[in-house]
This record gives structure tokens, C-alpha cells and sequence, in this order.
């Protein structure tokens, strides 16, 4: 049986090759880049990495849907892959889901992967500037995915058991009138 399948690639190898699709990608050579990308995935196909780059290529080439389903794919490879999680909201946002362009941009500015001034100038995140959660985001810094929303940012950003940290709870309620009376927040953890 391993005669009849193509020779597995080295280290070496599987590292140059994705040097080469990254230049490839820089060049505007969308095409080989995927070709080369799904070679290598048919080799390693529970790479998280390899699904998030043709999730990448795939947003590039405007074929937004299934960019989406790759890097998904990627995200259930690797939940820590937030790359993947900014692929996915920027091809959200292109078809008009701003929801879901929210919802899987949030934990992508939660864990400061993304400054502020970086997500603002993405034109790939441009449809998202006449959403008032992310105007708010833009003055704030905090992303909310609902209008009602308690966020809860834990500083330092990643913990041992035992270990204190200070939690901070900012409740955010958007669209509501100035004055109006306060409620109160339920926290779900």
C-alpha cells in the first residue's frame, strides 16, 4: 500500500515548501500557492496551520465560503489558532455576516493579538466600520458580540491553578438612552 501513495515530504522539505507558498502568496500567485498548499495537506491533512494558509489564500481569491470551511476546519485542529479566527471574521465580514464577523473577532482582540489600529485599518474588516459594536470598539477597545454584554478581561492573560489575578468585569449596554436606569448584570461564566 505505501507503494502506491506519493513519497511523504521530510522536514526540510514541508518547511521550504512553505516558505515557498508564502512568497507565492506575496506575489500575488494565488493559484500555485493553493495547488502547492493542498499537495501538502493531502500529506499532513490534521495540519491546522496548512488549513488556516488555504483558508488565507482562499479569502484572498475572494471564495469566501470556503475559506470559512477551512479555516473552521483549522479552529477544530487547533482552538488556540487565532489566526484562523481572524481569517475567519475577515471573510464573515465580506459576505455581509457582521455577526459572525463579531463573534470571531472578539477573542482575537480579547487575547491582544490585534492592536485596535490594526483591525481598523484592515480593509478586510471594512464593512464592519457601520457596526455600532465595533465603533464602540474603536473608542473603547472592548468588543461586545451582543448588545447587552458583560466582558470579563483577566490580567495576566494566561494562568496556572493557584495562581491571583485581578479580574476586571466591564459590563457594556449599547443602544440604550443616556439616562437611562441602570439593571443589573448576570454573569455566566
Amino acid at each position: 500500500l505505501h507503494g502506491c501513495t506519493a513519497a511523504e515530504f521530510s522536514a526540510e522539505q514541508f518547511a521550504n515548501q512553505a516558505e515557498i507558498i508564502e512568497d507565492l502568496i506575496e506575489q500575488g500567485q494565488l493559484i500555485t500557492a493553493e495547488e502547492l498548499t493542498r499537495e501538502l495537506l493531502e500529506q499532513r491533512p490534521d495540519d491546522a496551520l496548512l488549513r488556516g494558509q488555504l483558508g488565507r489564500i482562499l479569502h484572498l481569491e475572494q471564495r469566501y465560503q470556503a475559506a470559512r470551511v477551512q479555516d473552521r476546519l483549522a479552529l477544530g485542529l487547533d482552538p488556540q489558532l487565532w489566526q484562523a479566527a481572524y481569517n475567519l471574521a475577515c471573510s464573515s465580514a465580506a459576505l455581509g455576516d457582521l455577526d459572525a464577523a463579531i463573534r470571531w473577532l472578539q477573542p482575537v482582540v480579547r487575547e491582544g493579538h490585534k492592536t485596535v489600529a490594526e483591525v481598523a485599518g484592515d480593509p478586510d474588516l471594512q464593512a464592519l466600520h457601520d457596526d455600532h459594536r465595533f465603533s464602540f470598539y474603536l473608542a473603547t477597545g472592548l468588543l461586545s458580540k451582543d448588545e447587552r454584554d458583560a466582558l470579563a478581561l483577566v490580567q495576566p492573560k494566561r494562568l496556572r491553578v493557584g495562581e491571583m489575578a485581578t479580574l476586571s468585569v466591564t459590563a457594556i449596554a449599547l443602544n440604550r438612552p443616556l439616562m437611562a436606569p441602570r439593571e443589573q448584570v448576570r454573569l455566566r461564566p
